[in-house]
């Protein structure tokens, strides 16, 4: 009896330190469960004896029974667990997302149109309205997208279709890395000259942040802007092409 009572003060404690936690994805659909950590980008959470792996960009809300955010870091034992899911912004609208990877074409009366599963994709009905989102296939009659949320538009109803090259962002992100590299190489080069000079360890060490954060920054705006100048919607089918 008096080996029990410890295993079970074990077991509540343990149990305490799991609070729970509601998160709400960005299709609306709530998962709850026992929260475990919140670590690079990623929510961990239990429940029925499945982890969850949830990355920020497919959340829209978190809602923490206590201040669980600030809890310290959990190992977590992957073995212990019957399955593990990891939900990503792109498969978070399907049950089965490495099937739909395979998703490359779609119809237009009878005309096979190259698409690649969740690329951008923008739409104008024949009513002259336009959407924009990113293609999750499609069905006999329809084109679905992810907007906000999953929407399907009548293939009878639309006029235009284009393909959007993203290459703002692809800018920025290829800017911002090259900037940051260049960054670091001249604050380490000018940093070190300090260091030399003055053996003075904090300066040089602050003069290689702040390069590589400046020139971090800056690539990324001039990335954004050259980016945006090549940026361009490619039509990719017209139904006044196909009367």
């Amino acid at each position: 009896m008096k080996k029990i009572i410890p295993i079970l003060l074990s077991v509540l404690i343990i149990s305490s330190s799991l609070s729970s936690i509601e998160v709400t994805l960005i299709n609306d659909e709530i998962i709850s469960g026992s929260f475990i950590k919140h670590e690079y980008e990623e929510v961990y959470l239990s429940k029925d004896k499945e982890l969850y792996i949830i990355d920020d960009d497919a959340i829209s809300n978190l809602n923490y029974a206590s201040n669980e955010e600030n809890q310290p870091i959990q190992k977590i034992n992957y073995n212990s667990y019957k399955k593990i899911r990891r939900i990503y912004k792109k498969n978070i609208l399907t049950h089965n997302p490495e099937a739909n990877l395979t998703i490359k074409s779609f119809s237009m009366n009878d005309e096979i149109i190259l698409f690649e599963y969740y690329k951008m994709m923008k739409i104008q009905l024949l009513n002259g309205d336009r959407f924009v989102g990113r293609f999750l296939g499609e069905t006999e009659s329809e084109i679905k997208l992810f907007t906000q949320t999953e929407k399907s538009f009548i293939k009878q109803n639309i006029q235009h279709i284009w393909l959007l090259t993203e290459r703002e962002k692809t800018g920025k992100a290829t800017g911002g890395v090259i900037g940051g590299l260049l960054g670091l190489i001249i604050g380490s080069v000018v940093g070190g000259f300090v260091n030399f000079e003055g053996n003075k360890d904090s300066e040089a060490t602050q003069i290689v942040i702040v390069s590589t954060a400046l020139f971090s920054f800056t690539g990324y705006l001039f990335g954004s802007v050259t980016g945006s100048l090549f940026e361009k919607d490619k039509l990719i089918w017209s139904k006044i092409n196909n009367l």
